[in-house]
């Protein structure tokens, strides 16, 4: 409403994105194909949103009071993954970064 404020101090979203971005929180590969997860904020339903997609298809959605609970839900799958023998992508990258690693062979922490 114009001329009027909007105190968002006691909205459970007020930190909300602007509309339709998203956030890539992980990509996992496995035998040539690929899952990524992301999460989005909703503005109709003031919900967020926790998207996975297979070799770029939407393979699962859920929604979420909050970003938390996208957050976790995103955290549980991705768990799942790899317990089923998906491999992070950014721990590949460490692999190509760091060839030789250390004198152990190990990349160096914090890479």
């Amino acid at each position: 409403m114009p001329g009027r404020s909007f105190d968002a101090s006691n909205s459970r979203n007020a930190l909300a994105p602007p509309p339709d971005s998203a956030e890539h929180l992980w990509c996992l590969r496995k035998a040539g194909s690929q899952i990524e997860c992301e999460l989005r904020f909703d503005h109709e339903s003031a919900s967020w949103e926790c998207l996975c997609f297979y070799n770029g298809q939407r393979a699962f959605r859920r929604r979420f009071q909050t970003r938390t609970g996208a957050f976790a839900e995103a955290a549980q799958q991705r768990d799942q993954l790899k317990r089923e023998g998906w491999t992070d992508e950014s721990s590949r990258r460490r692999e190509r970064l760091w060839p030789f690693g250390n004198s152990h062979g190990v990349p160096p922490s914090g890479t």
